[in-house]
């Protein structure tokens, strides 16, 4: 059974399955290998601050060092996460009780929008933000 919720195209099922658990496991070490722990690490620390501005971060992080990769790859995991949910393989109630997805948002959230202007895309980082807006429902 599905439910819909407040958030756009996302949707819960009644009960997280084995697969969900399982592929949440395989979400957890990829985020390993993408350094996602570091990319949150940096951002954290601009968080008192209001989040990361894109100018501080072409500042701050240099585009191509691991630091940047890092950060950029925060978004590009719970993108992937987002997608997952969005298309039904994964459900919403198991990964929004696992992460903070609304405070990852809010800590990159000028650095995505900057990204969506720049490339005139509305669709870069829909997911991540639609999983982080349906956290705050």
């Amino acid at each position: 059974m599905t439910i819909p919720t407040q958030a756009p195209e996302l949707t819960i099922t009644t009960s997280p399955t084995e697969s969900d658990a399982q592929l949440m496991v395989q979400l957890a070490q990829l985020s390993t290998g993408m350094n996602v722990d570091r990319g949150q690490a940096l951002l954290y620390k601009h968080h008192q601050d209001g989040g990361l501005t894109y100018e501080q971060f072409e500042s701050t992080y240099p585009i191509g060092s691991e630091d940047s990769i890092a950060i950029i790859n925060v978004m590009k995991w719970h993108e992937t996460v987002g997608t997952l949910v969005k298309q039904g393989l994964l459900d919403r109630g198991l990964i929004l009780d696992w992460l903070w997805v609304s405070g990852a948002w809010d800590m990159c959230k000028a650095l995505a929008l900057h990204h969506r202007a720049e490339t005139q895309s509305d669709s870069m980082w829909e997911n991540f933000e639609a999983l982080a807006a349906s956290q705050n429902c």
